[in-house]
């Protein structure tokens, strides 16, 4: 693609070719043959041809330079071909060579991650585009999807700068151009970047829609969903894949864990149930089966589950008896001894967290929450978090 751009921008009009020496048009000609026809060619004779021109009239250090940039592309040396098509930009071509020009320039100063050097090529590129001068050559304009090109690449050179407004100002202005996927894609983790969380919740809503088949934007939805404590519409959307056969593993296990802090235990024992198979070398799945069982008081289903699942400890049983039923203090002793058992299952230690905060201790509930905060139960640890904050506060 850029070398047939730099095909096109190296042709002079013929005003500017009537300047041309004689003899410069033949070695252009003859360096422009080789480098279309030899595989061997080298850079080197056309960097001594260029510097030969310095000094000589514009029209000779334009046929130079230009044959200098289909080179550098050529041997993708694009900081050359940046600096080359700059350096055609300061002859002042036409206005249609000009709006070329820039976007090669852009393309390459990105390939070469000059982050900063793209966004002022981008200023340059918009203030080019709103130039009176456009209007006699209005059908040679550059299309909207070039201009959302250009639009894309300096919104990916702001999100590498973590300039997130401009990054978002720059991508929305290309969406809104061209619409693409990739382009969504940016969006969503420019706003994920920038914490704006509503924001982002916005767009996974349109982009949900728009892809309906693509399971990652459900996923991040529902993420979104929990990150604002919205729980019901997280359950929701991980209940739409579940019915849509999209839920799998570790999401199956968080949807029944939400289930059981909604207070559906029944429903998270469907779930489970549902997708046992699954999930029958997952470390989280016995223990959340016997819970989501004891607190739906399905005693029968729960002592089958038992004997299918000869690894879940009688002391384990106890503790979740002792806790479905309320005896937080004899479910904090059980549990505290089951913890030294089982040591690397955060599981036990968010029931004892849970039986903290019903006895009132907030200081103790407060540790073991805190411990949990990076661990596959942070989802509902935030909102047992986010109660012990506000009922330990003092008032006043």
């Amino acid at each position: 693609m850029l070398r047939r751009v730099c095909l096109l921008l190296c042709l002079l009009s013929p005003l500017a070719a009537a300047q041309v020496d004689v003899e410069v048009i033949e070695r252009y000609q003859q360096l422009h043959r080789w480098l279309a026809e030899d595989p061997a060619a080298q850079l080197a004779p056309i960097v001594r041809f260029y510097q030969k021109q310095k000094g000589q009239s514009e029209a000779n250090r334009r046929v130079a330079t230009g044959l200098y940039l289909q080179a550098c592309l050529q041997f993708q040396q694009y900081a050359c071909g940046r600096d080359r098509a700059l350096e055609l930009l300061d002859f002042k071509p036409e206005i249609q060579e000009q709006s070329q020009l820039l976007k090669l320039a852009i393309q390459l100063a990105f390939q070469t991650e000059q982050y900063s050097q793209v966004l002022a090529l981008g200023q340059r590129w918009q203030t080019h585009l709103e130039s009176e001068f456009w209007q006699p050559a209005r059908q040679a304009f550059p299309t909207l999807d070039s201009q959302a090109e250009v639009e894309t690449i300096s919104a990916y050179s702001a999100y590498q700068l973590k300039l997130w407004q401009q990054a978002e100002r720059s991508i929305s202005s290309a969406i809104d151009k061209n619409p693409t996927q990739e382009r969504y894609q940016l969006l969503l983790t420019i706003y994920q970047q920038a914490e704006a969380l509503v924001e982002e919740n916005q767009l996974l809503r349109k982009v949900t829609q728009l892809y309906p088949l693509q399971e990652k934007y459900w996923l991040r939805l529902a993420q979104s969903y929990l990150s604002q404590n919205q729980t019901e519409q997280a359950i929701a959307v991980f209940s739409s894949l579940d019915d849509r056969n999209l839920l799998a593993g570790t999401n199956v296990l968080l949807l029944a864990q939400l289930m059981i802090a909604q207070n559906t235990p029944v429903a998270a024992a469907q779930l489970l149930s549902k997708h046992q198979a699954q999930l029958l070398r997952s470390e989280g799945y016995p223990p959340l089966m016997l819970k989501a069982l004891l607190l739906s008081r399905q005693r029968k289903k729960a002592l089958s589950f038992l004997e299918q699942h000869p690894q879940i400890k009688l002391l384990a049983t106890q503790a979740q008896l002792a806790y479905g039923q309320g005896e937080w203090q004899k479910a904090i002793i059980l549990l505290t001894k089951q913890m030294a058992l089982d040591p690397t299952n955060d599981y036990w230690r968010l029931l004892r967290g849970i039986s903290y905060f019903e006895l009132q201790q907030y200081t103790q509930a407060k540790i073991d929450f805190v411990s949990l905060s990076d661990s596959e139960y942070q989802a509902v640890v935030s909102q047992w978090q986010q109660q012990v904050h506000y009922l330990s506060e003092p008032v006043g």
